[in-house]
């Protein structure tokens, strides 16, 4: 049956039945248009005779044999049976939730699996790969001293000929802040291939044309947002100034 109807303003006059041969799909879909109870959904449906009623306390109005046998002749006479499944109904349909999410799961961490191939030879990656993305803190960087080997590494990429970027998410510097940090470190890295969140902030008021409308942006962080905000020419107040308030 089709569960894309559940919280519909108007129940169709027939299920989707997918599979009507079923006896678990002709159970489900007597229970789901009589109420939805055993899902139990905030909001419910219940379809006798063609018409629908939104009920104002589903507990209270768990379906009845007779109701539910109503509903199943309407439905084409093939539920009728379906009143025996209305005992535990609620019970059945977590378990077959609960085993339909446990199955996707199980799939997504299969696929991750096959896919997930331990890299032996640098080679397979380097040779198929043309732009690497790096983080920074922790990555290229701890604290104030390099990672070790990290030197090399940017090295041998650049005389394989491969594109470096390199991002961050602290907006405490903005991407001079960040060059004059890589120089320090002792690492060759060019303004355009640093992108820093104060450096997007900027990117996203000027294309958006903010500095047309004549307003201010009040900066909540330190320098590295104020200073990027100046190179695009968008007016700005706050920042450190504000820091003690």
């Amino acid at each position: 049956f089709g569960s894309s109807h559940f919280g519909s303003r108007q129940a169709p006059s027939r299920p989707h039945i997918l599979c009507p041969s079923h006896p678990s799909l002709r159970e489900m879909a007597a229970l789901t248009f009589v109420g939805a109870h055993a899902l139990g959904a905030t909001k419910a449906i219940s379809t006798l005779g063609g018409q629908t009623e939104q009920p104002r306390n589903l507990r209270a109005q768990v379906p009845s044999t007779a109701t539910v046998q109503a509903a199943g002749s309407s439905l084409g006479g093939w539920a009728v049976g379906a009143s025996v499944a209305a005992i535990g109904a609620s019970g059945l349909t977590r378990r077959a939730a609960k085993k339909a999410r446990g199955g996707r799961a199980a799939l997504r961490a299969t696929a991750v699996a096959e896919k997930a191939k331990k890299l032996t030879t640098p080679g397979d990656l380097i040779d198929t790969v043309d732009i690497f993305i790096f983080d920074c803190d922790g990555v290229i960087w701890r604290g104030d001293s390099c990672i070790e080997g990290i030197p090399n590494v940017l090295e041998k990429l650049r005389a394989a000929g491969k594109t470096l970027f390199f991002v961050t998410n602290n907006s405490t510097k903005s991407r001079a802040g960040y060059k004059s940090k890589f120089t320090e470190l002792g690492l060759d890295v060019k303004p355009e291939e640093i992108f820093s969140s104060s450096f997007a902030a900027a990117a996203y008021f000027e294309q958006t044309k903010f500095k047309e409308t004549g307003k201010k942006v009040y900066v909540i962080g330190e320098k590295g947002i104020g200073e990027e905000l100046d190179l695009v020419g968008v007016p700005w107040f706050g920042g450190e100034a504000d820091k003690d308030k």
